[in-house]
């Protein structure tokens, strides 16, 4: 969104808020200027999600990522956050049957050609319509539910959490991934399963900052998750404010490339 935590800070100020036509949008609550430091936060980090596969570059920036928050004050600690990466790529796919398919079905009905599509969005709509076909509603909310719960789990001795955002080292801009892709000597049937951001598009009333946590041995960035409680968007931009600064990676003009 933004070179800065600063800069994303000021961006959520303006978007924030309740507005009439959006019926679930929450009362506005402005994200302070100044967000202090992180000194005596409890802060749970986790080098991967349950049984996700991580590139090791990735869970070497996420214990870098944390330490330099243990070294500015706060209370670290490594934790297990006990997800399925299959149930949960299926949970999501479900879900998204619901809504997504019968939305390209009713699009390409009035076009009249699905060719038009691009390849992956072929793709995922033939996975999601498959996961609809076994995942009845029930069981997905039910789903749902119980990978909300193992997030709510470090919450409860935990102001935040931070762990990698996606598993392999980046994704060719060309490339459809329609065979699959290998990451940390593992095959993964869709791309999309590399990602550990599905979990909290699914606990999605924790807020979510993504910032760098270094660079993979290809040159491109890596990332962590910082995760907060519910609705506590405060938390997430503080400690990753923190981390900029100690870091100071992409505050440096070289991280940048040149345009």
């Amino acid at each position: 969104m933004a070179r800065t935590v600063e800069d994303v800070v000021l961006f959520q100020n303006v978007i924030q808020g309740q507005h009439h036509k959006d019926p679930i949008s929450l009362p506005s609550t402005a994200v302070p200027a100044d967000l202090g430091d992180v000194r005596g936060l409890k802060v749970a980090y986790a080098l991967t999600l349950g049984d996700y596969v991580v590139e090791p570059e990735i869970a070497a920036n996420t214990q870098r990522f944390a330490d330099v928050l243990a070294d500015a004050g706060a209370d670290v600690t490594e934790v297990t956050v006990p997800v399925v990466a299959k149930m949960v790529f299926e949970t999501l796919l479900a879900h998204f049957d619901r809504n997504l398919t019968e939305y390209v079905d009713t699009a390409c009905r009035d076009d009249g050609d699905y060719e038009r599509l691009m390849p992956y969005t072929r793709h995922i709509v033939e996975l999601c319509r498959e996961a609809g076909s076994r995942i009845s509603p029930l069981q997905g909310i039910t789903r749902e539910a119980e990978i909300q719960a193992a997030v709510l789990q470090v919450f409860e001795s935990h102001d935040a959490l931070i762990c990698p955002t996606v598993g392999a080292y980046g994704y060719l801009a060309d490339d459809s991934y329609l065979d699959g892709i290998e990451t940390n000597g593992h095959r993964f049937h869709h791309y999309l399963e590399t990602a550990l951001t599905p979990v909290f598009n699914i606990a999605s009333r924790h807020p979510v900052l993504n910032v760098p946590s270094g660079l993979a041995p290809n040159g491109v960035p890596t990332g962590v998750q910082v995760v907060a409680r519910p609705y506590d968007d405060v938390t997430a931009f503080r400690v990753g404010a923190a981390a900029e600064r100690a870091l100071g990676i992409w505050m440096n003009p070289e991280w940048r490339p040149n345009i």
